[in-house]
C-alpha cells in the first residue's frame, strides 16, 4: 500500500441498497489503489445496467436538494469475491455510471474489509495491530539488529525503534518498519473490550499530538482473523502541537503509564464515535496545522467544552445574591426600554444561576487542578480570538507564550478527568521542564501542587 500498488482482481463484485427493493449491480471488475493513495472500485456490467435501476436511481437523486445530506439508504453496500476467493465488504458508496460497450460503475471506497476463518489460524491469545503510513516521535526502549552478509562480509544495522511495555491485561508492541509506524496489541487474558481498536488510536493520537489514521488494521481472535484497509490520507507532519509528555525529556515508563490511564478511561466509552476528550484532541491537532491564531482559539474552546464534563459539585447562589438578581429581573420586566434590549439583558441575568467556564476554572485553581497564570491566559485568548480580533496587540512571542500556557491547562484538566498521576511538560514555562501532577487518592476531587520533578 505504500507504494500505491495495491490491486484486487475480483472475479465477482455486488453493488446493492441494504434498505431499498433497488436492483442490484453485479459483474467482474477490480479494487485498486489509485496514484492518490485512495482506494477505487471498478465495476464491469457486462449484460448493460437494467433500466429500472436506472430510472430509480434517477428518482432517488431527483428528491435530493442542495444542502441535503444524502439518506443512508441511498448509498450502496459492496459484497466482491477476489480471485483467491476471499470475500471483502464495504459501505457507504456512492457509485457513478459510464456508458458504452461493457457498462462501468466506478466508486470511491472509504475502507474495505476481509473475514477468514480457518483452524489453521488459531491462536490462544487475541491480538490486533495497526499499519500507519507514516513515522512517528516515540520514546523508543528497545533496538532491532539487521545482520546483511554479501559474499564473505557481514554487516550489522542497530537501530533504536521498538517501544514496549505492558500492563495486567495486555502488551504493547510499537515499531518503526522503514516509513511505517506498526503497532500490535495482544490480550494476555481473555479478549477486548468493545470498541478497543478504536480507543487505543486515541490513546496513541493524545501522547503523540497527532491525528492519526491507520491504513491497515487486522484483528486475530481464535481461528478468524479480519482485516481492514483504507486508502492513504497525507500525513501532517508539519504540526506544531506538542505532547503532553516531551519525549526528549520523559522517559519510556512515564510516557506508557499516561498511556495506559488515558486507554482506560476512554475505554469506558462503548460507544461507537469519538470519546469527547480525544474529539478535542484532534481538532486541536488539526487547527495546530494553521495559524496560530485558530490553534489559541480551539485550545480554549476545548477547554470550554471539557470543563462542565469534570465533576465539581452543585452551584448556587447565595441568598443575598440570588435577592439582587430576582429584584433586578422585576425591574428589568417594567422599565420600559425594548423588548429586544429586555430580553438580553434578562437572558444576562438567567444565566448568573449557572456557573460559567471561568467561575468553574477559578474553582480549579483553589483545588490547585490548574494555576492562576494559566487561567489568565485564557482569559486574554479566549474573549478577543472569539470575536474576531486577530491583530497582535502584543509581540508573536507573547502569544505563543500563551498559546502554549493554555495547552498546559488543558492537558491538566485531562489528567485530572482520567485519574492521572505523574510526570508531564510545563509549557508555561520557557525551558520545557518536567513536573510533577499529583492530587489526593481519598477521593475528594482536589488536587495538590504540582511540584518539580527531582
Amino acid at each position: 500500500m505504500r507504494e500505491h500498488q495495491l490491486e484486487l482482481q475480483c472475479s465477482e463484485l455486488c453493488l446493492h441498497q441494504a434498505m431499498s427493493e433497488a436492483p442490484q449491480i453485479r459483474g467482474p471488475g477490480v479494487i485498486r489503489q489509485k496514484a492518490d493513495g485512495e482506494l477505487e472500485l471498478t465495476l464491469y456490467v457486462t449484460d448493460g445496467l437494467d433500466p429500472d435501476m436506472l430510472w430509480h436511481r434517477l428518482a432517488q437523486r431527483d428528491e435530493l436538494k442542495p444542502g441535503l445530506i444524502i439518506p443512508s439508504d441511498q448509498f450502496y453496500e459492496l459484497t466482491a469475491f477476489d480471485i483467491q476467493g476471499r470475500q471483502w465488504t464495504a459501505t457507504r458508496i456512492e457509485p457513478t455510471f459510464i456508458g458504452g460497450t461493457g457498462c462501468m460503475c466506478r466508486a470511491r471506497l472509504a475502507e474495505i474489509q476481509s473475514r477468514y476463518q480457518s483452524e489453521k489460524l488459531l491462536v490462544r491469545q487475541p491480538s490486533i495491530s495497526f499499519v500507519f503510513a507514516e513515522r512517528v516521535s516515540l520514546p523508543f526502549n528497545q533496538s532491532t539488529t539487521i545482520t546483511r552478509t554479501v559474499g564473505k562480509n557481514t554487516s550489522q544495522h542497530h537501530a533504536l525503534d521498538v517501544f514496549n511495555f505492558s500492563n495486567d491485561d495486555y502488551e504493547f508492541q510499537l515499531s518503526h518498519e522503514e516509513a511505517q509506524l506498526i503497532v500490535k496489541v495482544t490480550a494476555k487474558n481473555g479478549g477486548f473490550p468493545v470498541q478497543f481498536a478504536r480507543r487505543v488510536v486515541e490513546a496513541l493520537q493524545f501522547i503523540t499530538a497527532r491525528p492519526l489514521t491507520w491504513t491497515l488494521c487486522t484483528n486475530w481472535k481464535n481461528d478468524t482473523i479480519s482485516t481492514s484497509i483504507r486508502g492513504l490520507r497525507p500525513t501532517t507532519t508539519s504540526s506544531r502541537l506538542q505532547p503532553p509528555l516531551n519525549f526528549s525529556d520523559a522517559t519510556s515508563e512515564a510516557v506508557s503509564d499516561l498511556f495506559l490511564c488515558y486507554l482506560d478511561h476512554v475505554c469506558r466509552d462503548t460507544t461507537d464515535h469519538l470519546h469527547p476528550i480525544s474529539a478535542q484532541v484532534r481538532a486541536i491537532c488539526h487547527a495546530s496545522l494553521g495559524a496560530v491564531e485558530t490553534e489559541a482559539l480551539v485550545i480554549c474552546t476545548a477547554i470550554e467544552s471539557l470543563v462542565p464534563l469534570m465533576a465539581q459539585g452543585t452551584f448556587q447562589l447565595s441568598e443575598d445574591d440570588a435577592l439582587w438578581v430576582k429584584q433586578a429581573q422585576a425591574y428589568f420586566d417594567n422599565w420600559g426600554g425594548s423588548e429586544e434590549l429586555t430580553g438580553r439583558v434578562k437572558g444576562l441575568l438567567a444565566n448568573l444561576h449557572q456557573p460559567s467556564t471561568a467561575m468553574r476554572l477559578r474553582k480549579l485553581i483553589d483545588d490547585h487542578v490548574i494555576t492562576r497564570q494559566s487561567l489568565q491566559a485564557w482569559n486574554r485568548l479566549r474573549p478577543r480570538l472569539a470575536h474576531g480580533v486577530t491583530k497582535r496587540s502584543g509581540s508573536l512571542q507573547d502569544l505563543l507564550d500563551d498559546t502554549q500556557t493554555v495547552l498546559t491547562l488543558f492537558y491538566r484538566l485531562v489528567f485530572f478527568m482520567i485519574g492521572y498521576r505523574g510526570v508531564y511538560t510545563d509549557y508555561t514555562t520557557r525551558d520545557w521542564p518536567l513536573i510533577q501532577f499529583e492530587f489526593p487518592s481519598d477521593g475528594s476531587g482536589t488536587t495538590g501542587a504540582p511540584v518539580s520533578e527531582e
